[in-house]
């Protein structure tokens, strides 16, 4: 695993976060689906169709008193029955998350706890739309390497969690995305051997 300081964090690992083709109950490939707002349903956010069109980052923070999941970037609204393409939005959303086997939890979140913001227009004005996290009886989010979902596969990223849109339960809300991480720069390997030669050269001179 990677790590990079900014500022008091340091980032663990960063991925592209892109739409996850789901299975029969879905209504097309999504990344967020908000249903219980109200706007049209079934209503999605792509989050774009491969790694390389992914509009979404995914970031693995430890704060030093916490490990955090900070996802952030761009959405394109749309409705899942050819109706409504909503234009952009922007998403930005935080979980507090515990190691696992292989990936990260949120099993801290009791139903209620604001997550983040998803701003934009839906028409009838520029709206901010607070979300909140939904707790399926163990977990409110889950980011694993486990394929989740996805026919043969045993490896891939998945991120998923139950949402409350501006508090309002029913219908189908959920984050449903794949994963695929960013490696580290070779700009950042050369600053962090730099930063351990200079650590290495304060402890010779001790």
């Amino acid at each position: 695993m990677s790590t990079v300081a900014l500022g008091g964090d340091v980032i663990l690992s960063t991925y592209n976060l892109f739409d996850h083709p789901g299975g029969a109950i879905d209504p097309q490939a999504y990344g967020l689906r908000l249903d219980g707002l109200g706007v049209e349903s079934p209503l999605t956010f792509s989050f774009g169709d491969s790694q390389a069109n992914s509009t979404m980052t995914l970031q693995v923070v430890d704060t030093g008193s916490q490990i955090e999941i900070r996802m952030s970037g761009t959405v394109t609204g749309n409705s899942a029955n050819g109706g409504t393409d909503f234009g952009s939005f922007a998403l930005n959303v935080t979980y507090i998350v515990s190691s696992v086997a292989n990936g990260w939890e949120d099993n801290n979140s009791a139903d209620g706890n604001m997550i983040g913001t998803l701003e934009g227009d839906f028409g009838t004005g520029f709206e901010v739309v607070d979300l909140f996290g939904k707790s399926d009886g163990n977990d409110a989010f889950r980011f694993l390497a486990d394929g989740h979902r996805i026919g043969g596969d045993n490896d891939t990223w998945v991120g998923r969690g139950w949402v409350l849109p501006n508090g309002n339960m029913g219908l189908t809300n959920d984050f449903l995305f794949q994963a695929a991480i960013v490696p580290l720069p070779a700009a950042a390997w050369g600053g962090l051997a730099m930063l351990g030669g200079l650590a290495a050269a304060r402890r010779i001179r001790k």
